[in-house]
């Protein structure tokens, strides 16, 4: 959980209170509370006591913000809340928000029979509590629990609405959604399913949901190839927001069939690595009419089988410079499509083909991002940007926005001098555009980078060429130019330092 911090002051004749959330808020938060309701001698009215309660109910859920394990009350969630004072739990037995985002996972392996008949009273009643609020869960459905808790999740089945379902199903999970009668769930909005092996455990948990009118997001990831989802009765034609990795080196064709089954779809994001199957090429390519927004891993072939007319933002990864078959992919993707689109996010390895050989396609692009830095990438980032200075005629003339994460920007090696003065040319050139109604100015530029140094302590000084680059940067934000550059100083067997350089 993220650091949080949250301050109650009350001010008096003499004092100052305030309850604060550090490192670990539940704690902190509780010990602190229960500190002042110990002292009421030293303290007679405590502020936090004088809130009321839709301020203290607020602060609640800050507490509690996440899922709580829901088995276990003694530990986690509202239940710390109530054991401080009396009022504190009315508020938050009353309050529903608090009881409806939890997670469903036995710790210990196995309920033990003693602990069965309290666990399952203490669901009954965390349900209970979230009234007819929507129910946020993630469950572990590897675990096997008590027949009562699996029968009070399923009574509450109206009442889903965000949920994650963790590793293969259980026999026990299997029997229930194989025997059980058909389950609806009007309010559920989003599913997220990981860790399944097998075709059967995916088409059995897949065809839990098929009565979910109002299922809009599904996510999966899963260790096998793909194979004909179609088969499995599911509202895929409800499905606007698709995230789904299957196993390495699939079959693209699969893919394409499965997206057949979604024309509502507006957001993709395909994490599969496809094998090229030159036996593929003759797919009907596939009109996603509504999609706005894609994302692909580490394989740009999906793109040859698309037609997005009113994409807004792509993000795929540059293929290798010398494989002219994922590069004439791309060409004849922008070509069918036309093109709409507004960000454009590249990764891009060393020996890619380089990106400006795509801007003639995307006139209209506002915001570019690239994406350099790794390990053994050492690329000069402004090689990729040339195709932006305007030496032959100007690209992007709607750009505001540059994006840019690198190794090895303004450093001490003058070897790497030339990069620096490069990459500032260009961003001069967008910045001083001539007056052109045609020409848009860059806006906002953020430039991050990855810098390995050997010594631990100070900041490494810059060259001075590269000092001059960052004064001419300096100008152009006094300027008005909204533009910073983080460094990030990689020190060896040492935790890397953060460097706001501008």
């Amino acid at each position: 959980m993220a650091m949080v911090s949250v301050y109650a002051f009350a001010h008096t004749a003499t004092n100052e209170y305030y309850v604060s959330l550090g490192k670990d808020p539940k704690k902190t938060f509780i010990h602190s509370i229960q500190g002042i309701s110990m002292k009421p001698e030293a303290e007679p009215n405590p502020p936090i006591h004088s809130l009321p309660p839709e301020i203290l109910s607020k602060i609640f859920l800050l507490v509690v913000a996440g899922s709580y394990s829901v088995l276990e009350p003694l530990h986690d969630g509202p239940w710390l809340l109530g054991r401080v004072c009396r009022r504190w739990r009315d508020i938050a037995w009353g309050y529903p928000a608090l009881w409806s985002s939890f997670v469903l996972v036995d710790w210990q392996g196995q309920i033990k029979p003693m602990r069965e008949e309290i666990g399952a009273r203490m669901f009954r009643e965390a349900l209970q509590r979230t009234r007819q609020n929507g129910l946020s869960m993630t469950i572990w459905i590897y675990h096997t629990f008590p027949d009562t808790i699996m029968e009070t999740l399923m009574q509450h089945s109206r009442q889903w609405e965000d949920v994650c379902l963790l590793g293969r199903p259980s026999l026990q999970w299997t029997r229930s959604l194989l025997n059980s009668p058909p389950v609806h769930f009007p309010s559920l909005k989003s599913l997220f399913v990981s860790y399944q092996h097998s075709m059967d455990n995916l088409t059995t948990i897949l065809s839990m949901f098929k009565n979910a009118p109002h299922l809009r997001s599904l996510e999966f990831d899963v260790r096998m190839p793909p194979f004909n989802l179609g088969m499995i009765p599911f509202p895929w034609s409800h499905i606007t927001h698709l995230t789904m990795s299957f196993a390495k080196f699939s079959r693209v064709e699969l893919t394409v069939t499965l997206l057949r089954l979604c024309p509502s779809l507006e957001e993709l994001t395909e994490r599969t690595v496809f094998r090229h199957d030159p036996e593929v090429a003759t797919i009907a390519p596939l009109t996603l009419s509504k999609l706005r927004s894609l994302i692909l891993g580490r394989s740009q072939l999906l793109l040859g089988y698309l037609i997005c007319q009113v994409l807004e933002h792509l993000s795929f990864t540059m293929p290798h410079a010398d494989h002219p078959s994922p590069n004439l992919t791309i060409s004849q993707f922008f070509a069918r499509s036309g093109s709409q689109l507004q960000t454009l996010t590249l990764r891009i390895s060393q020996d890619t083909l380089n990106p400006d050989q795509l801007f003639p396609y995307i006139p209209q692009l506002r915001k570019l991002v690239l994406l350099l830095a790794d390990s053994e990438n050492d690329s000069d980032p402004a090689r990729f940007l040339k195709g932006l200075s305007g030496e032959r005629g100007v690209m992007l003339p709607s750009l505001s926005v540059l994006e840019l994460s690198a190794n090895k920007l303004f450093t001490d090696d003058v070897r790497l001098e030339g990069r620096d003065e490069l990459l500032v040319s260009i961003i001069e050139r967008r910045w001083n555009v001539p007056r052109d109604p045609r020409l848009t100015r860059l806006s906002h530029v953020r430039v991050r980078t990855w810098n390995p140094i050997t010594r631990v302590g100070g900041h490494v000084a810059l060259t001075p060429r590269a000092s001059s680059c960052v004064h001419r940067l300096k100008s152009f934000k006094v300027e008005g130019l909204d533009i910073s550059i983080i460094i990030d100083e990689e020190i060896e067997d040492a935790p890397s330092e953060e460097r706001v350089l501008l």
